[in-house]
C-alpha cells in the first residue's frame, strides 16, 4: 500500500491514554501484515512542521486527533495535496459544544470517511455526512509487553490477604465541559476507602491523580508511571469505567476480551457484557456491585478486532 500516512501520536512521545494506545496497536497491526505506512507524530513533529509535511505528501491520510481545531488544520493541509482524508473520532459527540462542535462539523463535511467510535455519534454524524462509518477502536495487542515485577508482586499480596481487586484508569485529571471530573476516580476513591475487602488500583501514569486526591486509604493503590494497562487487567476481578462522558474506552473492551468483570457508566452506549450504573451515584454503583459479584462472565464473550476493518477500509480508500 502507498503513501498511507497516519497522523496521531504513541505512548512513548506523548502519554499512555486511549488515543496513543489504538494508534501504537494500529501501526503494530500494519508492521505485522507487512502494510508500508508513515507514522507522522505530530506531538514530536509540532503542528506546524506536520501540515506543512501532509502539504507536500499526497496519498491516504488518518488523522487521529480529538480537538476539533487541530482536526480541521491537518484535514485542510491533507485537502490542499489532494489527499484522501480518514479520521477517527476519539471522543463522543455531545462532548463539543460552541465554535468547538463548528468546527467538528466543518471537519466532518470535510473529511472523505469520518470515523465514529460509538453509535450514538455514529447517528448523529452520519446526518452531516453520508461517509460517515461506526468501527469501535479495540485493537488487541500485536506485541507482548511485560507487566514490572513489583506491581504483580503488589497485587498477589493483595488477594492473598482475601481482597477482592478492583481497578480503574484514568489517563490524566480532567473535567468535561460542565465541570465534572471525567473519570470519576475521586468518587471510586470516596466509595472504596471505607470497604476493606476490596482493593482498589488506580492506573495514574502521570500521577495527576496522587497529587489532586490526599487522603485516601490503605487498600488505594496508585501506579503512577507508565506501565502495560492491559497486563495489569490480566490480573483482576473487576474493572470500573466512571466516566462523565466517553467515546468507545479501549481498556473496557480490553477488559471484556480477557474475561474480566466490567462495570460501566451509561454516560455512552456500552458493549454487551458491561454491568450498568449511573455516573457518581453511590447507590447506584453499590447496586451494580453486588449485581456484578454473582454474576458469571460469559466464557464466549468475543470482541472484534477494528484493525482488520481500517485496514480493509485503506485498502478500499487507495483504489
Amino acid at each position: 500500500m502507498k503513501n498511507l500516512y497516519i497522523v496521531g501520536t504513541v505512548p512513548e512521545s506523548s502519554f499512555i491514554g486511549g488515543v496513543s494506545i489504538h494508534v501504537k496497536r494500529l501501526t503494530e497491526a500494519l508492521d505485522v501484515k507487512k502494510i508500508n505506512y508513515a507514522l507522522i507524530d505530530y506531538k514530536q513533529k509540532g503542528v506546524k512542521k506536520t501540515c506543512l509535511f501532509l502539504i507536500r505528501h499526497k496519498g491516504v491520510v488518518h488523522i487521529h486527533v480529538t480537538h476539533p481545531i487541530l482536526l480541521l488544520m491537518f484535514l485542510t493541509a491533507s485537502k490542499l495535496a489532494g489527499s484522501k482524508c480518514i479520521f477517527t473520532l476519539h471522543a463522543d459527540y455531545e462532548r463539543f459544544s460552541g465554535w468547538k462542535k463548528l468546527a467538528f462539523i466543518a471537519a466532518l463535511k470535510c473529511a472523505d470517511v469520518p470515523i465514529l467510535i460509538n453509535h450514538r455519534s455514529y447517528e448523529a454524524c452520519r446526518k452531516i455526512s453520508r461517509n460517515a462509518l461506526f468501527i469501535p477502536v479495540f485493537i488487541p495487542p500485536y506485541v507482548e509487553n511485560t507487566l514490572q515485577p513489583e506491581i504483580v508482586d503488589k497485587i498477589t499480596e493483595l488477594k492473598e490477604k482475601g481482597k477482592t481487586i478492583v481497578s480503574t484508569n484514568a489517563s490524566r485529571l480532567s473535567f468535561d465541559r460542565f465541570g465534572n471530573e471525567i473519570y470519576g476516580i475521586a468518587f471510586l476513591v470516596d466509595f472504596f476507602k471505607e470497604k476493606k475487602q476490596y482493593a482498589l488500583i488506580i492506573s495514574d501514569p502521570k500521577g495527576a491523580y496522587r497529587q489532586h486526591l490526599k487522603e485516601t486509604g490503605d487498600n488505594i493503590i496508585f501506579i503512577d508511571y507508565p506501565h502495560p494497562y492491559y497486563e495489569l487487567l490480566k490480573h483482576i476481578d473487576i474493572f470500573v469505567r466512571n466516566t462523565s462522558t466517553d467515546g468507545d474506552a479501549i481498556s473496557v473492551k480490553e477488559a471484556l476480551y480477557l474475561g474480566r468483570k466490567v462495570l460501566c457508566s451509561d454516560s455512552v452506549d456500552r458493549p454487551l457484557g458491561v454491568t450498568l450504573f449511573s455516573y457518581n451515584n453511590r447507590q447506584s454503583f453499590e447496586d451494580a456491585l453486588q449485581t456484578v459479584l454473582k454474576t458469571q462472565v460469559p466464557n464466549n464473550m468475543q470482541v472484534q478486532d477494528c484493525a482488520i476493518e481500517i485496514i480493509d477500509l485503506y485498502r478500499k480508500t487507495c483504489q
